[in-house]
């Protein structure tokens, strides 16, 4: 028997082996693929070319995954490394301007795509141009687009509308009532909250006239928001291009059919250009007229290297929280109650790090973990080290918890906030296992032994333990935001009810103390730490050598734009499959489920 371990020890660890050796050897690969050269040379242009959805924080897969293309995820870019390229190239000589090839980019939330906007406004303040060109551009690429000098459409291109789609936004859920009827799925919703819409679905066919209300209000004040960055951008009034966009389908059925002139002459295009006239135009740029000087922002950032601190020795932290807020330690792209209170820690126990900020971007989840997390964030600040939370896309329900005692709260005009409610869900089979002549019987120690099992009824007295919690949490979290917000619980009930609000009402109804981007939060945790002069550094979790070596790999593939294996990953799961996920082991839960707008 001892042999046979010996065997498998030795079997273990040849595995490993070959394994490193293959990783070694993709490696050494990808590096001759993608040049190996990390040189710039000069009279250079940047090329901005984001794969996938721009993030705030890369979604953790398993090196193994990451190398086959499995785990059911997107590509994704990291906001931060784009903008972190740009401020570069602003002050370097051998860069002469930017060209936004956004053909692959396939989504972002609008304060992210205002961040790299921002920065590509401040790169034309040293009067070199920011150029866009491409076969068409959906609604997240033109918002990106607007921010050049010019934007180009390639004369190939056959898109039907012209080249552009600016469709709007919508909420439109998956409605699923009658169907989980003729499966005989038995759906038992308990929430908190007039506004609470995250489980409807599961127990109606069409949206509640409460949801239709709230939601309603903040998707036309997230496209007026929209629009009004587009319309600054290229010299346009707001009223004009409302107009165009609302008439456009009329305004293009004309004959000679040509909706591409029609956005030259509204404003949105600057002109459509062949292959071989926008290779003129780079070469203008470059002053090169036979070489050309195309570098992507992914090997630009490792040519130039990192940044580097100016090595201050106060620091303030900055923490991401993206995605689904759930119990337990969870990797990146979840936001792990155990995992994200461990940063905390660290943070409180390094003295050099004076205050913290924490971008949330969720639409909540588990309020077990969101009040861990809630918890360690009242640590930091009892030992005297400001807390400041800046609200991403989406800061709602439970990232409202989290959020609702910080020192500060900030948000993006942009932002969606609030959805302060409880929800949990019971659903079971029983009905379903009938028809199919399938039953379950047994006997128990109490009446109560099983009573998560969906293959049974619903025991009445775990359905009323449900209803109690239910509007026990949301007692619990009226109260917190009234104490954080220092108003009165009344008033802060008749501003929760599971609402959902734009930032411009959340700053009305003093849910939020600023509208501000991330500089805006941390400028403000150095006020209130006292600190003048600091570092900024990043608090994550720490990657595994594995991890690290297999990210290089892919970015040294995606440097030149050509697909490495597996890139292109399928999608992420859906959001009401998350509260599904809650059968087995009902739990309550802080949850947002139409927050999640992307453009």
């Amino acid at each position: 028997m001892q042999k046979f371990w010996d065997y498998l020890t030795a079997f273990r660890i040849g595995l490993s082996n070959i394994l490193f050796l293959l990783v070694f050897v993709i490696f050494i690969g990808v590096l001759g693929f993608s040049g190996g050269s990390s040189e710039i040379e000069d009279s250079s242009i940047l090329r901005i070319n984001p794969d996938g959805i721009i993030v705030e924080q890369k979604t953790a897969i398993s090196p193994l995954n990451q190398l086959t293309g499995g785990g059911q995820q997107n590509t994704e870019t990291l906001a931060r490394d784009v903008v972190k390229a740009i401020n570069t190239a602003k002050t370097d000589d051998d860069i002469k301007g930017i060209f936004l090839d956004l053909s692959g980019m396939e989504g972002g939330s609008m304060p992210l795509l205002n961040s790299i906007g921002k920065a590509l406004e401040k790169f034309r303040e040293t009067q070199k141009p920011v150029y866009a060109y491409g076969l068409g551009y959906s609604q997240s690429q033109y918002f990106l687009a607007s921010f050049a000098d010019k934007i180009y459409l390639n004369s190939s291109s056959f898109h039907f509308s012209g080249g552009l789609s600016l469709d709007g936004l919508g909420v439109y859920p998956l409605y699923m009532k009658s169907a989980l009827e003729k499966l005989k799925i038995n759906a038992i919703i308990i929430k908190a909250g007039d506004y609470k819409s995250a489980g409807e679905t599961f127990v109606r066919d069409q949206m509640s006239d409460f949801a239709k209300e709230a939601n309603q209000k903040f998707v036309d004040d997230l496209w007026k928001e929209f629009l009004k960055v587009i319309a600054a951008n290229r010299k346009m009034s707001l009223a004009s291009l409302e107009k165009f966009v609302n008439e456009m389908p009329k305004l293009v059925d004309t004959e000679p059919y040509s909706p591409s002139q029609l956005l030259i002459e509204t404003g949105l295009l600057d002109a459509v250009l062949s292959n071989q006239d926008w290779k003129k135009k780079l070469e203008k740029i470059s002053g090169k007229e036979k070489e050309d000087r195309l570098v992507s922002y992914r090997d630009y950032l490792r040519a130039r290297g990192p940044e580097t601190p100016d090595n201050y020795s106060d620091k303030i932290a900055v923490i991401i929280a993206k995605g689904e807020i759930l119990t337990g330690d969870h990797p990146a792209g979840t936001i792990g109650g155990a995992s994200l209170s461990k940063l905390i820690k660290q943070a409180k126990e390094d003295s050099s790090i004076k205050a913290v900020v924490l971008r949330i971007d969720s639409g909540g989840g588990s309020a077990e973990a969101s009040e861990q997390i809630r918890v360690a964030l009242s640590e930091l600040q009892r030992k005297g080290i400001p807390v400041v939370i800046s609200m991403g896309q989406v800061s709602a329900s439970g990232g409202y918890w989290i959020s609702a005692t910080a020192d500060k709260i900030f948000a993006e005009s942009t932002t969606i906030t609030g959805s302060i409610g409880v929800i949990t869900m019971i659903a079971t089979l029983e009905n379903s296992l009938e028809f199919l002549g399938l039953n379950v019987d047994g006997v128990g120690s109490t009446d109560f032994a099983d009573p998560y099992n969906p293959l049974r009824a619903p025991n009445p007295s775990i359905i009323r333990l449900a209803e109690l919690s239910v509007n026990e949490v949301y007692r619990k979290f009226i109260s917190l935001v009234a104490d954080g917000r220092n108003m009165p619980i009344e008033q802060v009930d008749s501003l929760a009810q599971g609402r959902v609000w734009s930032a411009s009402d959340a700053l009305t109804h003093n849910l939020i103390d600023e509208i501000g981007d991330l500089e805006d939060a941390v400028a403000a945790a150095g006020e209130l730490a006292g600190i003048e002069n600091w570092d900024r550094i990043y608090l994550e979790k720490e990657k595994t050598s594995a991890e690290k070596v297999i990210e290089e790999i892919i970015n040294q593939a995606a440097g030149d734009g050509r697909a490495f294996p597996g890139m292109r990953l399928r999608e992420a799961i859906k959001e009401s499959e998350k509260i599904l996920n809650t059968m087995d082991s009902p739990q309550i839960l802080l949850r947002c489920l139409e927050c999640n707008i992307r453009l």
